[in-house]
């Protein structure tokens, strides 16, 4: 891999430690730290260490295998390069609202693009995480448990409680654009 990816076999190395440390297969490690790699060099604010951390916990938190890896640091790199924010943002971002918004049904794709959003906007991840889970979770309770604060979604939402609770649950991430537009 130093052979083709600008970093030492030491560096590598430190990844693979990395990964293993966070569990990774030891079939995966060399898929594993090609990924972080990748990562690394394309964002300049995403130090391979950090990279190494940060792909390891996602894809455990969004329960995605090591091979699709390599789509997960390409749409995080993608959104670091076209939006006004960073990849290191981006990803702290998604760290932190990742497993309520795997619980509601958000893809990866999802959560990365709400994270990248609300980067943009100047939001910190460690506010902006905490926020968003709160919503997740009591957006996720209302719905399936009826109440009084369903209507108050749906109405923010303008949609009938029937409408959004129906979206929420083919469609998490509409309904939550729904309810941040409202």
């Amino acid at each position: 891999i130093s052979k083709e990816i600008p970093l030492s076999a030491v560096e590598l190395a430190k990844i693979a430690e990395i990964g293993g440390q966070l569990g990774v297969r030891a079939d995966d490690l060399g898929l594993f730290t090609r990924r972080v790699a990748e990562l690394s060099i394309a964002s300049a604010d995403l130090p391979f260490e950090e990279a190494a951390f940060a792909l390891a916990r996602l894809t455990n938190i969004m329960g995605i295998s090591i091979d699709d890896a390599g789509k997960l640091s390409s749409v995080i790199t993608h959104l670091g390069n076209n939006a006004a924010t960073t990849e290191n943002e981006i990803v702290q971002m998604a760290l932190r609202m990742g497993s309520f918004g795997r619980v509601i049904g958000l893809t990866t794709d999802q959560v990365l693009a709400l994270s990248a959003s609300a980067t943009e906007l100047g939001i910190r991840a460690d506010a902006g995480g905490t926020a968003f889970a709160t919503l997740f979770q009591r957006l996720s309770e209302a719905v399936s448990m009826g109440t009084d604060k369903l209507a108050r979604f749906a109405s923010v939402s303008r949609m009938s409680v029937d409408g959004f609770s129906r979206t929420f649950k083919v469609d998490a991430a509409g309904a939550i654009l729904a309810f941040i537009s409202g």
